[in-house]
């Protein structure tokens, strides 16, 4: 008897802790009509634990993501010193690309009262790398415009947050070897 009851009681805290430790997910739909470059917030979130953030772009294998995310949190709570990032194709977000982390730096523009902010920008060199690259590029991350570039972070108090999220034609360099990759397919294909 003693043993069932310890078993159960084992049972019923692995199952309230499998519940708490869900990660609360707000996902950012397309505006309507569908916008290429859009900014969400700042909104205060108000769930605070783990922090699953899906935003969803236009498929687009010959453009390019580059975003911005700026996280607040109470100048009490510990800094957020990094985020994990992924890229998918999967309307429900579910099959990763690609999934990395990206370290955060303070973020001193604009706080507010009785929050601190960090941030991660792929137009700044320390970042660009987290963008992504055409399809068929040969440059990292080939994954033209996703469907969904999405944020993972932990906080212990509700944040504000901030996100610029665009999806852009390449600069015309890269524009002019991917024509010339393309080029080089058909004369070879043709050989």
């Amino acid at each position: 008897m003693k043993k069932s009851v310890l078993v159960l009681s084992v049972i019923g805290i692995i199952t309230l802790l499998s519940t708490v430790v869900q990660a609360t997910t707000v996902e950012y739909l397309l505006d309507d009509p569908p916008q290429y470059e859009r900014e969400i917030g700042p909104v205060q979130l108000t769930e605070h634990s783990a922090m699953d953030i899906y935003v969803e772009n236009i498929l687009n294998p010959i453009r390019v993501k580059d975003w911005k995310i700026i996280i607040w949190v109470p100048v009490i709570e510990p800094d957020l010193e990094a985020i994990q990032v992924d890229y998918s194709n999967d309307p429900l977000h579910i099959a990763e690309l690609e999934r990395f982390g990206v370290d955060l730096v303070p973020y001193t523009d604009f706080t507010p009262p009785g929050f601190k902010g960090f941030y991660a920008d792929t137009w700044l060199p320390d970042w660009e790398e987290f963008g992504t690259n055409p399809v068929g590029s040969g440059l990292p991350h080939e994954w033209g415009n996703p469907m969904w570039v999405s944020f993972h972070f932990n906080v212990n108090a509700d944040p504000w947050l901030y996100i610029k999220d665009a999806c852009i034609i390449p600069e015309p360099a890269t524009v002019c070897l991917l024509g010339l990759g393309a080029l080089g397919l058909l004369r070879k294909r043709r050989a």
